[in-house]
């Protein structure tokens, strides 16, 4: 059974907004040529090099999800600079990087990125962790189900427990899922009206760890 990806009711608190910052993802390689042992060789070397020598190969082209196929060659979003900075600028940045390695795992099945920067026991991480590993393990994808930070906020204030909270507005895409033979077999609605969510994280050890997020209870008897 395919699982839903949206996040449940969680934790209990008040909010307020502000913008969020725009995380940017990339990289580069490439090489030079060796040396040879004399000066002579060396000009005539490095005139050939010039006309000669092969390109350096390119960095895979990234392919997302679609109905066709699951997605190829998706980079792993790069840690901000600030990231592990035990300041508010810093977890606004530690907690825009978790929500983009959350997407990443939604489109790749990949959980390592996001698993390292993750407590183990935050159930509802678990819970996103059983679901992509459910869509995945037999060879199925999803296309959708991204996560959009649209706010954020903190009075960066350590809690009993010396953690501290972050409030959140969201809003997700809809989500659908193809099994292995590219059959569409669910399709889970997302929203578009932000929703307000709470992240809890913990700064230790030089860095920032996630410790539980869930959408905030506003007291109402449902």
């Amino acid at each position: 059974m395919v699982g839903e990806f949206m996040i449940q009711s969680r934790v209990v608190s008040t909010f307020a907004g502000a913008a969020l910052s725009v995380l940017v993802l990339a990289g580069c390689q490439g090489g030079v040529p060796d040396a040879t042992s004399s000066s002579d060789s060396a000009s005539a070397s490095a005139s050939a090099s010039s006309s000669e020598s092969p390109s350096a190969p390119a960095s895979p082209t990234p392919s997302p999800a679609s109905e066709a196929g699951p997605a190829v060659n998706i980079p792993v979003p790069e840690k901000p600079a600030l990231a592990d900075e035990n300041s508010i600028e810093g977890l606004e940045a530690f907690t825009g990087w978790w929500f983009e390695l959350l997407n990443h795992a939604y489109a790749t099945g990949d959980m390592e990125p996001l698993w390292s920067v993750t407590d183990e026991g935050c159930k509802t991480c678990q819970n996103f962790k059983d679901s992509i590993q459910g869509v995945y393990k037999d060879g199925g994808w999803l296309v959708g189900g991204e996560i959009g930070l649209r706010s954020f906020d903190t009075a960066f204030q350590l809690n009993s427990e010396g953690s501290l909270s972050s409030f959140i507005t969201i809003t997700q895409s809809d989500a659908r899922y193809f099994d292995s033979a590219g059959e569409l077999i669910n399709e889970t609605a997302g929203f578009s009206e932000p929703q307000i969510n709470e992240a809890i994280t913990l700064f230790e050890d030089g860095r920032w760890l996630l410790l539980d997020v869930g959408s905030v209870n506003t007291g109402s008897s449902e």
